[in-house]
């Protein structure tokens, strides 16, 4: 797939996001959220990161608001200090602070001693653009996430970090072209289906 295969799809999700209402949004949300709820990897993890959403994404914010009342410790990403266009993950209480990144997406105040290696988390919930049942997942082009859990890559996968994209089920595609660097998903959960890479496990 090349690059204007790419920005093409992008092109043709992101509009199909924009266009949803609230309503469809928080809809959609709810029901994704509920299907991983009932999952074991959720009722088993205790160090999970989220993220904001932004711009129609999935909004796992339901998610992160039980987590946080079942006392599973709760990261949301930010961007690194040091611009090399990677992630850290800082854990996150209700209570505390956001502030908006140089793309308009709110992120915590990054400390030291909440942050969090990468590989130490058990669930990882990532928005995306685009993906296929192999778990490929086409993000904004910019790899954050991707250089974030290159060691995924790199080794015989742990099976401890656990990386899930959520989506509308209208962001499906047949096929991507997966490169070199990309990490692929694990999971993908969407407002109607829960699937693993390859395998569609619950269908409604």
């Amino acid at each position: 797939m090349n690059l204007v295969t790419k920005s093409a799809i992008r092109s043709s999700i992101l509009a199909m996001r924009r266009a949803l209402t609230y309503d469809e949004i928080h809809k959609a949300s709810q029901e994704a959220c509920a299907r991983l709820v009932s999952t074991t990897l959720w009722q088993q993890a205790q160090h999970i990161a989220f993220y904001i959403a932004h711009d129609g994404e999935i909004d796992p914010s339901l998610l992160m608001n039980l987590a946080h009342t079942q006392n599973k410790k709760c990261y949301l990403p930010a961007l690194a200090s040091n611009d090399l266009k990677h992630l850290v993950m800082v854990r996150h209480e209700p209570e505390e602070a956001l502030i908006k990144n140089r793309y308009g997406i709110p992120e915590p105040i990054q400390d030291e001693k909440k942050i969090i290696e990468p590989h130490k988390l058990e669930l990882v919930l990532l928005p995306l653009v685009a993906f296929d049942n192999t778990g490929t997942r086409l993000g904004m082009g910019v790899g954050y996430y991707d250089r974030t859990f290159a060691f995924l890559n790199h080794q015989n996968r742990p099976k401890n970090t656990t990386l899930i994209g959520l989506a509308y089920e209208f962001q499906e595609q047949k096929q991507l072209d997966r490169e070199s660097w990309d990490v692929g998903l694990d999971w993908i959960v969407t407002n109607k289906d829960i699937i693993q890479a390859h395998v569609a496990i619950q269908k409604k």
